[in-house]
């Protein structure tokens, strides 16, 4: 059996610059279990950098880590995914996740977490599927040029998003008062005014060339993975190999308040399905492609970060895309 090379890569302004202070966890792992691995450690744009190692050509097999929350796991997979674009039948190493961030949907939907602890030993698991994972074809989504591995949404929580953003940039100029508050306030802040605040637009909904919902839209979201926003498991038909993606439409504030409700991760799986009794052949389906149009631009973000609003989007699948390697270990 060929020994796999292992390359690290981590931006060490994640996590408000916390991600290096807790790669040293992960190096002690690395050596207590004789895994030999490189680190790239690189503050700029890891797509840009992760496209130019290719380039330069790595080992089969190599495994890719990428060492942060989603937003890292985003912009590796984007770049490994454009060097394919490019060379169609080049050699695309493994990805596998160490989970740094705050959301860490990619990697709850595989059962691993941030935790490494008394109890919890998760980033060792983590770290252990990096060469002796499971490989699970993991298939992608894509909007205009961006790949995406978690999910897309347009509406309410992209606008949460957006405001929750521009109150952190604000805030952080502000050291003491952004410590006062912290990101889960500044969260709570947006999710409470755009509850009271924002209105649904009028909109039509096209599911692989076939017309499947004209009306009011809140709020949609197109889950590859099963996790969304950190805790909540809102479409837990959602099975990342399957070759489909899976999009949840709200309609009103009634039923997408009744969903995060009952949709935490945590809840058995008969309380979650009450949150959307008797509506999924309406607004949860599955399909490969999907066509949205609205009467008014909306606000979207893809993996947690913004992208530009919009009164159009139009999602693609791209099955079995790329190979995750995910853990064997129990947790």
């Amino acid at each position: 059996m060929k020994k796999i090379k292992v390359i690290c890569f981590l931006n060490p302004l994640s996590c408000d610059g916390k991600s290096v202070e807790r790669w040293k966890e992960v190096e002690v792992i690395f050596k207590e279990l004789d895994i030999h691995y490189e680190l790239v450690s690189h503050a700029g744009d890891l797509s840009v950098k992760v496209r130019d190692i290719l380039k330069a050509g790595v080992p089969d097999p190599t495994t890719f880590v990428g060492v942060g929350g989603d937003g890292t796991h985003n912009a590796l997979i984007n770049g490994m995914m454009k060097y394919k674009e490019s060379s169609p039948d080049a050699y695309l190493p493994s990805y596998a996740i160490i989970p740094f961030g705050t959301g860490n949907n990619i990697a709850k939907s595989f059962s691993m977490s941030p935790m490494e602890n008394l109890i919890f030993s998760d980033i060792r698991r983590a770290v252990i599927s990096t060469v002796w994972g499971a490989d699970y074809r993991l298939d992608l989504g894509r909007i205009g040029s961006r790949y995406f591995a978690d999910g897309f949404a347009c509406g309410i929580d992209a606008n949460i998003l957006k405001g929750r953003d521009k109150d952190k940039y604000f805030l952080k100029k502000i050291p003491f008062l952004f410590w006062m508050v912290k990101g889960y306030l500044i969260y709570l802040y947006n999710v409470m005014k755009n509850i009271f605040g924002y209105g649904s637009v009028n909109g039509e909904i096209e599911v692989d060339g076939e017309k499947r919902y004209s009306g009011k839209i809140l709020n949609i979201i197109i889950n590859n993975t099963r996790i969304y926003a950190g805790e909540f498991d809102l479409t837990d038909t959602a099975y990342a190999n399957d070759g489909k993606l899976d999009i949840l439409i709200s309609n009103g504030l009634a039923n997408y308040l009744r969903r995060y409700l009952l949709s935490h991760r945590h809840f058995p799986r008969k309380i979650r399905r009450l949150g959307s009794y008797g509506e999924d052949s309406v607004y949860h389906i599955k399909g490969k492609v999907f066509n949205m149009k609205f009467d008014k631009p909306v606000p979207a973000q893809v993996d947690g970060e913004q992208i530009a609003d919009a009164g159009e989007f139009t999602i693609e699948t791209f099955p079995s895309a790329i190979t995750l390697k995910i853990p064997v270990e129990p947790a």
